[in-house]
């Protein structure tokens, strides 16, 4: 599947993807943004099959 550009992401997930490519983790990211750590993950999952990602480093490379 084609990547597709970080524009089709929300601008609640793009804060997620920020926050993931700059370190922190789902607990981290749950607190900063006061959601559960189930939320970040599935949202962070989401995020990988909007954008043909599998990686943490490819996701750098979107956000």
């Amino acid at each position: 599947m084609p990547a597709q550009p970080s524009a089709s992401l929300t601008t609640g997930e793009r804060r997620i993807a920020a926050l993931a490519v700059g370190g922190a983790d789902d607990r981290d990211i749950a607190q900063a943004l006061f959601l559960t750590p189930h939320t970040v993950n599935d949202t962070l999952a989401a995020i990988r099959r909007k954008l043909g990602v599998t990686t943490l480093a490819e996701l750098r490379a979107h956000v």
